[in-house]
């Protein structure tokens, strides 16, 4: 990334910080805001909207936000599903590193992540960890939605975004993760293709879509 890419990242996101955010709070990761707004803005989320995917902290799986997506329109608790309509289902989870580039830590926390969410009968007691309640609360969200519509076998995809601030790439610790994440075929998943796609998209690729 050239120094002038980062000066216009940096201004760009100084002026809709003074915009959106001129006083934040201190639970407010100001930045991962920033990052899932310009990401989401395809899906024309409201701010509300878009806090009730925000799970970033300690245990949150490697995941700092998670969306559920029945075709294109974000999934709720007050969303209701006909398992007789044709329904694409989407998942996005995200991660948001502003200093940090690709973790294996990460990356595995992401597989086991994935391994309890996808398993419909795998309850609380039994998740490979403690998860924050708030990531727990989207996980039953998911499972309980989905469990509705599964029947009808819909298409299913998740895609993971990992979006750093610095243009890194992943390191040899980090390949064999991201290897074993994308080339998993977990055994309790539907029979339609679950894709996960990693992307490392750095603060270039947040500014082009702003």
């Amino acid at each position: 990334m050239s120094a002038n890419d980062v000066i216009a990242l940096e201004a760009n996101f100084k002026g809709w910080q003074e915009k959106r955010f001129p006083t934040p709070k201190k639970d407010v990761n100001v930045f991962e805001y920033y990052c899932l707004d310009r990401f989401l803005r395809p899906f024309d989320l409201s701010d509300s909207r878009l806090k009730t995917g925000m799970t970033g902290g300690g245990g949150d799986g490697g995941v700092d936000a998670m969306y559920m997506f029945v075709n294109g329109e974000l999934v709720d608790s007050e969303s209701e599903l006909d398992p007789k309509t044709p329904n694409k289902v989407k998942l996005l989870l995200m991660q948001v590193k502003e200093g940090e580039g690709f973790s294996p830590a990460a990356i595995d926390k992401l597989y086991w992540f994935i391994d309890d969410l996808l398993d419909l009968t795998r309850k609380k007691a039994d998740y490979h960890s403690a998860y924050r309640p708030e990531l727990i609360a989207l996980m039953r969200l998911f499972k309980d939605k989905y469990g509705i519509i599964v029947g009808e076998n819909p298409p299913l995809s998740v895609e993971f975004f990992y979006i750093s601030k610095r243009d890194v790439e992943p390191n040899d610790d980090c390949r064999k993760p991201l290897e074993d994440l994308l080339s998993s075929n977990f055994q309790h998943r539907t029979s339609n293709p679950c894709i996960c796609h990693t992307f490392s998209l750095h603060s270039n690729d947040i500014q082009q879509i702003t």
